[in-house]
């Protein structure tokens, strides 16, 4: 379970595949002035018990943490992005804004130590800045199976393994225990294999299989196909036009920019909608359409009226409906049989259900749906909804479920 413990400062966190692990805090404190911690990424993952910190300052300034696009992932050994307090009126910063992935597989993770003679730890800048702005790979990480720019075939062994192909298109095996498997460059095909495996594809159009145990995929760029097999696993489209299936188990699915397919399959599967326009499939079992942003134009294949849920973030759609099942506010959700009616209707959220087309109304009794507000899905074969087929929520303590 994570926590965010802010007592100072501001916090910032945008768009969605935000995770952090096992009881992990995100926190800015500071008794002065405010250390400031901006998250606006695809994906960033803390594993074991990471923690991202802007500690507090003694004098005027805290320490500030900035991490922009792309996608950056923390794995392995506890990983931490820390910026510690200055001794007086000056505080580390930490700034990331990559294209692309960053691996971290080290003790001490990236961390700013306090301006003095102290020594940093870590992958740190002791009493100075971090600042990775270039595009490409930055991996810090400990690889017993490294690739070459040919075609490589990269097996693991039955222990805990990081391989890394780099360029050419490759296969790569994980088999036993829990693996790190970077495709790079190249269209590349990727097994985890059992145990608890992470697979990036990198660049190129690659197809990776969780196989056993609870995976997490990333696509990267390219048009992927994403499969988690058995057990419970977060798949990432990221880049391009993805094909995601859960499989077996209680799956995760993410959207990117792209127009993706995401099936859930067997199991009790959340499919958060991205930025293009996805196609989400829950598959068996009792699902949960996840919808964080207003940009829409889905298709939700196969819902279930009182057995699957839309959930929609309460602030993105400026709701004043509580957290929880149905609309507490009866008046923002609203049955027509008319797109015209959508859009003269005083509900935020309307239904045609003549159509099963499903309205995000920004501007409510205004003509229109606004400049936010526009066609936020279409559920196939037009189920009758009601308001107990909705659940609204707080976006961030989704993503940090």
């Amino acid at each position: 379970m994570g926590t965010i413990n802010l007592n100072a400062g501001d916090l910032t966190l945008r768009d969605t595949g935000l995770r952090v692990r096992d009881g992990a805090k995100i926190s800015t404190e500071n008794p002065n002035d405010g250390g400031h911690i901006t998250i606006d990424t695809g994906n960033l993952i803390i594993g074991a018990p990471g923690v991202i910190i802007a500690s507090p300052g003694t004098g005027n300034y805290g320490g500030d943490i900035t991490i922009d696009t792309g996608n950056l992932i923390l794995i392995g050994a506890p990983g931490r992005i820390i910026a510690s307090p200055g001794t007086g009126n000056y505080g580390g910063n930490i700034t990331i804004d990559p294209g692309n992935p960053i691996v971290i597989d080290a003790p001490g993770g990236i961390i700013i130590e306090p301006p003095n003679d102290s020594p940093g730890t870590g992958n740190d800048g002791a009493g100075g800045t971090i600042s990775i702005n270039t595009e490409g790979d930055f991996i810090i990480a400990r690889a017993n199976i490294l690739g070459t720019a040919e075609n490589d075939r990269l097996v693991g062994s039955p222990a805990k393994d990081v391989i890394i192909a780099l360029a050419g298109n490759d296969t790569l095996f994980g088999l036993a225990d829990n693996d790190s498997l970077f495709g790079g460059l190249g269209n590349d095909l990727l097994y985890g294999g059992l145990g608890e495996d992470d697979l990036f594809g990198g660049a190129g159009n690659d197809t990776l299989l969780g196989l056993a145990s609870e995976d997490d995929l990333f696509g990267g760029a390219g048009n992927d196909i994403l499969n988690g097999g058995l057990g419970d696993d977060d798949l990432f489209g990221e880049s391009g036009n993805d094909r995601m299936a859960g499989s077996d188990g209680n799956d995760d699915l993410f959207g990117g920019p792209g127009n993706d397919i995401l099936v859930g399959g067997t199991g009790n599967d959340e499919l958060f909608s991205g930025r293009g326009r996805d196609t989400l499939v829950g598959g068996a079992g009792q699902d949960e359409f996840i919808f964080l942003r207003t940009t829409g134009g889905d298709r939700i294949q196969d819902f279930v009226p009182t057995q699957d849920e839309i959930e929609l973030d309460r602030v993105t759609f400026g709701l004043n409906s509580l957290i929880g099942d149905g609309f507490s506010v009866q008046g923002e959700f609203a049955i027509v049989n008319t797109n015209l009616a959508a859009a003269n209707s005083v509900a935020r959220i309307v239904y045609n259900q003549a159509s099963g087309a499903l309205f995000y109304n920004a501007n409510q009794s205004v003509a229109g749906f606004g400049q936010t507000g526009e066609l936020l899905a279409i559920l196939t074969g037009a189920p009758r909804l009601s308001r107990g087929d909705f659940e609204i929520i707080s976006g961030i303590s989704e993503i940090l479920a």
